[in-house]
């Protein structure tokens, strides 16, 4: 997770600047990331490549979901075509689990940075398109967990992310499902979320916000990925996150030659520009008190608000983000701690 001023304030965002508040979910959230299925974010991402796994294509015949576009990256979730049946049959539910948490964490660490080096200005939240043609109570009945996991997950631990959510060809008996759905969420998120019944066409309210050549044909644009990776929309990920050097760039990392697998952004500072210097320097230590200093009283909240205020008002440019290195590790299950690097890939 990027450690800069700019993390820092989605968190803030999220809690409605409480700094108080905020810093909890801080710290929530490095002990989320440091303990998440019993190895950490960072091993999981290691052992899971979210845009090739085995039995990938498999599973999102089963469960379509994926990112696609230059620009706002779009998040794109066919939840009527979805069939629990036929997934757990190429996987057990933890290790489906796995492959979602990978992908979230795929949008700070690949997704955003690349995005943002191809616009050459900071792209940090996606657009969420989720189909529901042929989606019925019977199978939300089936992915209810699974999808309240989801938005917990994405709440607390990946704030302000997603910029808007769309629902498209909400069948009638969607009002019984928001019902239940409605109270998982946050204020911030509902006011992100707008939802357009089979009587409401989607095609001319999709292509305000995203260029014909940008959308899958299947949403009413003119993509249709044809000779990408995947042969279709659904299964290519195309975006510049998939450029030809990301498989170098991923292996290189898991090497320990790189900080991270992404493209890089933002890029690397002249060393002369010692404003960008003191900036990433306040976040940093704005990010070592949260990280240690989480049983302090009260007047610990003031120093973060001053800290990120600081950081904020002092900044000329978006400071580079500081990565973590962890070892690889398998994933078997049940999940070990081992000792020793081994081979990445997930043992069935």
């Amino acid at each position: 997770m990027p450690k800069d001023d700019h993390t820092l304030m989605r968190f803030l965002k999220a809690r409605g600047y409480n700094a108080s508040q905020a810093k909890q979910m801080v710290l929530d959230c490095i002990h989320w990331r440091r303990t998440v299925e019993d190895v950490g974010i960072d091993e999981l991402y290691r052992c899971i490549d979210p845009f090739d796994f085995p039995g990938r294509e498999e599973v999102l015949e089963s469960w379509p979901m994926g990112f696609h576009k230059l620009g706002r990256p779009i998040n794109i979730h066919n939840f009527g075509a979805i069939s629990p049946k036929r997934l757990y049959q190429q996987m057990t539910p933890q290790e489906h689990w796995r492959t979602i948490i990978v992908n979230i964490e795929s949008l700070l660490i690949e997704v955003f940075p690349a995005a943002s080096a191809t616009a050459g200005r900071p792209i940090r939240q996606a657009l969420v398109i989720v189909n529901l043609k042929g989606f019925g109570l019977s199978q939300f009945w089936t992915l209810k967990s699974i999808a309240r996991r989801f938005f917990e997950v994405s709440q607390s631990f990946y704030p302000e992310t997603m910029g808007q959510l769309i629902i498209i060809n909400a069948p009638t008996c969607f009002t019984a499902i928001w019902a239940v759905i409605k109270p998982w969420l946050s204020p911030r998120t509902l006011d992100k979320i707008s939802i357009l019944g089979t009587a409401n066409p989607h095609h001319a309210i999709l292509l305000d916000l995203v260029p014909p050549e940008n959308l899958p044909a299947s949403l009413g644009g003119t993509c249709t990925c044809e000779g990408a990776r995947g042969g279709s929309c659904a299964l290519s990920n195309a975006g510049p996150w998939m450029d030809d050097a990301r498989p170098e760039r991923r292996a290189r990392w898991l090497s320990g030659e790189l900080a991270a697998p992404g493209v890089p952004w933002p890029p690397p500072p002249p060393p002369q520009e010692k404003v960008q210097e003191q900036v990433h320097g306040a976040a940093e230590e704005t990010w070592e008190k949260v990280e240690d200093d989480d049983d302090d009283d009260d007047d610990d909240d003031d120093d973060l608000c001053h800290a990120v205020a600081s950081a904020s008002t002092s900044a000329t440019t978006t400071p580079s983000p500081s990565w973590g290195r962890a070892s690889v590790v398998t994933l078997p299950l049940p999940l070990p701690h081992p000792p020793a690097p081994a081979a990445v890939r997930l043992a069935a």
